[in-house]
């Protein structure tokens, strides 16, 4: 869900570009809030939260694919070396 505060500043926004918004009342700014929060939640838009938590798992995965990628390098040295010391 997106912040509420962005909403509603959003909304004050646009509010306040149309000339006649005031007039309008709370059933427009309701109105208006609706549809903001529709058309955000149809562009899957992650909130800061999410995005943060995404961005640890990668971090994470990263970490990870260092660490297998350091372990096959050494079997890789051991396996050179076995190959070596067994066709000297």
């Amino acid at each position: 869900m997106l912040n509420k505060q962005f909403l509603d500043d959003l909304n004050n926004k646009i509010a306040q570009l149309l000339p006649r918004a005031d007039e309008l009342g709370d059933d427009f700014r309701a109105a208006s809030r609706q549809l903001i929060q529709k058309s955000f939640s149809e562009l899957n838009i992650l909130t800061q939260d999410e995005f943060d938590s995404r961005v640890r798992a990668l971090e994470r995965a990263e970490l990870r694919i260092a660490e297998l990628e350091n372990g096959m390098l050494e079997l890789e040295k051991q396996l050179d070396k076995e190959d070596k010391g067994g066709h000297s």
